[in-house]
């Protein structure tokens, strides 16, 4: 997993977004998950669209211990490819309401593609003090994910 801490130095910015390519370690094929100030207790929720040629699926879940967000491909089956994600983090230094997230994110491997449109809440009212991305149900991140940290005015 990757954490972003110390954001109260991202005091001047309303919105924080975070880029990334990333995929899962030999093994693993998985969705990536966002953990909020390191609180791994069920305070969150989710809801996808996917979409995947002609077949579109969705899911949602609450009282979830994370914010579920992008497919990532393991790099045992896709060696030399990656899923592509934007995750917009809103209101983030708030402490008057719950942080909720928007994403698009997808990936194409041989005889694998999906684009997908995420969001989710963080049910707690605190300022967002760090951000961890990583592998869902504790799957690895393959060496050679990316991932960037902007502030959003």
């Amino acid at each position: 997993s990757v954490t972003f801490s110390g954001l109260g130095a991202y005091s001047g910015y309303k919105h924080l977004q975070i880029r990334m390519i990333a995929g899962c370690a030999a093994g693993f094929d998985s969705s990536g998950y966002l953990e909020l100030n390191g609180d791994s207790t069920a305070s969150y929720s989710h809801h996808r669209l996917q979409g995947s040629g002609s077949i579109v699926s969705s899911d949602a879940g609450s009282s979830d211990t994370y914010i579920l967000i992008q497919a990532m491909l393991s790099s045992n089956a896709y060696p030399n490819e990656f899923a592509a994600g934007v995750l917009d983090v809103l209101d983030f230094s708030s402490s008057s309401k719950n942080t909720t997230i928007r994403a698009l994110h997808g990936h194409k491997g041989t005889g694998s593609q999906k684009v997908s449109l995420s969001s989710g809440a963080y049910l707690n009212t605190d300022a967002i003090t760090s951000l961890t991305v990583g592998g869902a149900g504790g799957n690895s991140m393959r060496a050679g994910s990316r991932f960037s940290l902007m502030g959003i005015k």
